[in-house]
């Protein structure tokens, strides 16, 4: 007990014994009498400083320990992610762009011509548009059933 009961008053009891060598003087601090009574000690002030200080230390202690989780686990997470998206890139088959047809290159003449031909009536261009939106619903069924293939 060292520091703690020295700096404690203490309480001296005598027991006296039936033996010839005299009384026996036990010295008890306010603490350990409180025990034997089946009460709780009394916490000194600096005691109770050091207590918070020692709780306080471990929350902070944890908490960085929890910290340091959470971003070992973020860095983990983020390097899994890189490497499944490096993996499908890799994976990936990048279809080479088609060529714009011929075909549709005439048919967006002929609706710009006609629509320059018709400034003021452009709903008279309307077979042009449904030739041209027809080439292009053409070119991409015929890029699609390639890309499958």
């Amino acid at each position: 007990m060292g520091n703690a009961s020295s700096q404690q008053a203490t309480t001296t009891v005598e027991f006296k014994r039936n033996e010839s060598n005299g009384p026996v003087t036990v010295s008890m601090t306010p603490n350990m009498l409180r025990s034997l009574r089946g009460l709780a000690p009394e916490a000194s002030v600096k005691g109770k400083q050091s207590l918070d200080d020692v709780v306080r230390a471990k929350v902070d202690r944890e908490l960085e320990l929890q910290k340091q989780r959470k971003l070992n686990y973020e860095k983990m997470n983020a390097e899994i992610l890189l490497r499944d998206a490096d993996d499908l890139l890799r994976r990936q088959k990048i279809a080479p762009l088609p060529a714009v047809k011929d075909e549709i290159i005439v048919k967006e003449k002929a609706l710009v011509a006609c629509y320059k031909s018709n400034s003021n009536r452009s709903l008279d261009c309307w077979k042009e548009v449904e030739d041209l939106k027809a080439a292009v619903l053409k070119a991409q069924r015929d890029f699609f059933v390639n890309a499958s293939a």
